[in-house]
């Protein structure tokens, strides 16, 4: 495991470094919602293949710093630089009920006329193979399990050209034993399917699990505390060298200690 640098003295180095080849950087952004100041002054690289987790105190602006990553809030300050298309995946997920699995996968495909487009079929049934669905394809939502109804949800985002998943504590509604099931699963379909992944959570767990660095967050107005670069092998687990450290490090940077 390696550390990045704090946030201070050497903060304009290694933004600068972390920004070189990023193919989504946050210059400088500060955001506001009205007279409540949520972001200040972010300097954010992320390159293309990683797996950047963000993790941070209840409330500190996680999720607007995926808004604004995302272009769907124009920054108060600062400006986003990117040169790729991204997809969201929220925390409740965003699975249409009418539709089933395999409709719901096919919307990915961003066909203009709603169909799936030539080859898509052949697509969606790949895609469904491996999220392990097959048998599932005709049923809906409902009928399906939180921790199958969240592969359905990343099938229909690996579906998509989006090259960036922007990912909102997509497996915090799962229970303990599901969610440890999906990270595996997360990181076997980025295996086959290779994206760029930002990834909030409040599980620290769960972030140094699947992370190649965590950005720390402070309290709002949110500021980059700290961030991790994690050079551990995957899978990994709670007792494997270094992961616990890690686990470690973050909580004390979070004042959980």
């Amino acid at each position: 495991m390696s550390a990045g640098p704090d946030r201070d003295g050497s903060a304009a180095a290694a933004a600068a470094a972390a920004a070189a080849g990023a193919i989504l950087a946050l210059r400088e952004v500060s955001h506001s919602h009205g007279a409540l100041e949520v972001l200040r002054d972010l300097d954010l690289g992320v390159r293309r293949g990683e797996l950047l987790v963000v993790v941070g105190p209840s409330g500190c602006g996680k999720t607007t710093l995926l808004s604004v990553l995302a272009g769907h809030l124009r920054p108060s300050r600062g400006r986003l630089e990117r040169s790729v298309q991204s997809r969201m995946i929220y925390q409740e997920g965003g699975l249409l009920p009418w539709l089933t699995v395999r409709e719901n996968v096919a919307l990915g495909l961003h066909a203009a006329d709603g169909r799936v487009t030539a080859g898509g079929d052949a697509k969606v049934s790949e895609l469904i193979q491996l999220i392990s669905l097959k048998g599932f394809e005709e049923h809906f939502p409902h009928q399906l399990s939180g921790g199958m109804r969240q592969r359905v949800e990343l099938a229909r985002a690996l579906a998509s050209e989006a090259d960036v998943l922007l990912m909102d504590e997509p497996f915090s509604a799962l229970d303990y034993q599901t969610r440890t099931k999906m990270r595996r699963e997360l990181l076997a379909m980025l295996k086959a399917r290779p994206r760029t992944v930002i990834f909030v959570t409040h599980d620290i767990e769960e972030a140094v699990q699947l992370a190649d660095r965590v950005v720390v967050l402070t309290q709002r107005p949110a500021r980059i505390k700290k961030e991790l670069r994690l050079d551990l092998p995957r899978p990994r687990l709670p007792a494997d060298p270094g992961v616990a450290a890690a686990e470690q490090q973050i909580l004390e940077e979070l004042d959980l200690t």
